[in-house]
């Protein structure tokens, strides 16, 4: 386990994630995963069952099927002649032996202490296609290889913040892929039945109108649930005069 820049408040996307991820934890990373009730705010997403030590760190992306057969361009965000998986670096932190609690690249302060991570050798980054159709792992050897670990400024499709960020590349090569077939996530081998099909223009049309349909869908409830909070809050202060 690890801790890492606050969250906010949880995303009804990323719920769909760890659910997802939970559900089909076993035949992903070979164990029984739960939600890191230990330390919600700055933990890690993910932690073992057996052993809440081994966190995994995971991120939904934008597209919508594959990210290898990529017809939407993720593969060229950093600009590399590789087909590759990104994570933004303040995510690394999980995997850094110390590393400051809230901005990893920020300076020592009192409000970005210098952490030690028990878990930075255990860790594991897992990054799925906005469906689930697809996800990636990048083992924690891999993640923590400076040789294997691609560094670059970029400003990217889907940056908020509009400014340039420090983002992770791995190649495909140092990575396994899973993929969703008859209710299972199955390890990709050589064997083609483990690969995704190739799917109709208009498949790929529904996937991304889907996506619209589901991320404004969250964003209502979302809105929603701030303004509760926000009653909620007022309500507490009005009684306690």
């Amino acid at each position: 386990m690890s801790k890492k820049r606050k969250l906010k408040n949880e995303s009804y996307l990323d719920k769909e994630l760890k659910d997802f991820c939970i559900r089909h934890g076993v035949e992903i990373f070979g164990f029984e995963v739960k939600l890191n009730d230990e330390d919600p705010t700055y933990g890690i997403d993910l932690v073992a069952v057996h052993d809440p030590t081994i966190g995994i760190e995971l991120e939904r992306a934008g597209c919508v099927y594959s990210f290898w057969d990529d017809p939407e361009g993720y593969q060229y965000k950093m600009e590399y002649d590789f087909k590759h998986v990104n994570m933004e670096i303040d995510r690394k932190g999980h995997f850094f032996q110390e590393y400051h609690l809230m901005y990893p690249e920020e300076p020592e302060s009192d409000w970005n202490p210098m952490v030690h991570n028990p878990s930075y050798n255990k860790n594991l980054f897992y990054r799925t296609s906005f469906h689930f159709h697809q996800g990636i792992l990048v083992p924690n050897e891999v993640v923590r290889d400076p040789e294997k670990t691609h560094l670059k400024w970029k400003t990217v499709r889907n940056n908020f913040s509009n400014t340039d960020e420090h983002w992770a590349s791995w190649e495909k090569k140092n990575t396994i892929t899973f993929n969703y077939l008859n209710g299972k996530m199955l390890k990709e081998t050589d064997d083609t039945s483990t690969h995704l099909p190739p799917i109709s223009e208009d498949k790929f049309k529904f996937l991304q109108k889907e996506k619209r349909r589901i991320k404004a869908e969250a964003k209502k409830k979302e809105a929603a649930e701030k303004v509760k909070r926000a009653a909620e809050a007022y309500k507490s202060r009005k009684n306690k005069k």
